[in-house]
């Protein structure tokens, strides 16, 4: 990540839980001092698999570097949902702190929206509400790192298939490798010349506008 993790809070919370079961282990009765125990346990195997699940994450997020390295002009694409069960502040917040670290160009966010008779909508889970909020949280970390993404290409060629004209604008508009049909932004580009829809053709990307890009033909 980004930010070092403070874990201040977590260490308090787990301290004071230690110290609570220190107590109860001295209790009189054995059913107390069982359930201590394998309370202890539990909280322990929480402990392993949380540190298993970084270990993953440290792992993928190594392997998403090699491929940027060994794939030059690599877009990478995922759909991600908020406020998903037992999602709580600290996972989203992590989940906020992936995109900006691995600023993958394309993603999705939706929110979590349960459905009747399905296990998901039985869990735990914020409402849709703030579900739709953190969204719109992760989509505003999105836009920030699709916005540098675009400057980043400035000055680049790429091969745009043409897909009309728009005279409002009076710019061609297509998509290159990088955009997905009726998903993603369009490449705005200006020519001297006709271009039929269906051609390809190389632009020179020169700017940006409202999170498209704008080039001119080579």
């Amino acid at each position: 990540m980004f930010f070092k993790e403070d874990t201040t809070f977590n260490d308090i919370r787990d301290k004071s839980l230690q110290q609570w079961l220190d107590e109860m282990e001295q209790h009189e009765d054995v059913a107390v001092r069982g359930g201590v125990k394998l309370t202890r346990e539990y909280v322990q195997y929480l402990k392993d698999e949380i540190g298993r699940l970084r270990h993953e994450n440290e792992v993928k997020n190594a392997y998403l570097k090699k491929l940027r390295e060994k794939v030059p002009g690599l877009v990478l694409r995922t759909s991600l949902i908020t406020g998903l069960p037992y999602e709580d502040d600290a996972a989203f917040e992590e989940l906020c702190d992936f995109l900006r670290e691995v600023r993958i160009e394309r993603a999705g966010v939706f929110p979590f929206s349960p459905e009747d008779g399905t296990k998901a909508a039985l869990m735990e889970h914020v409402d849709m509400e703030e579900a739709q909020r953190r969204a719109e949280l992760a989509v505003d970390v999105q836009s920030d790192i699709i916005d540098a993404y675009n400057d980043s290409i400035l000055g680049e060629e790429r091969e745009v298939l043409c897909e009309g004209y728009d005279s409002q604008a009076q710019m061609f508009y297509g998509r290159s490798y990088a955009e997905s049909p009726d998903i993603d932004g369009r490449i705005w580009f200006t020519a001297d010349s006709e271009i039929a829809p269906g051609s390809f053709v190389n632009v020179r990307l020169t700017g940006t506008m409202d999170g498209e890009t704008t080039g001119e033909l080579v």
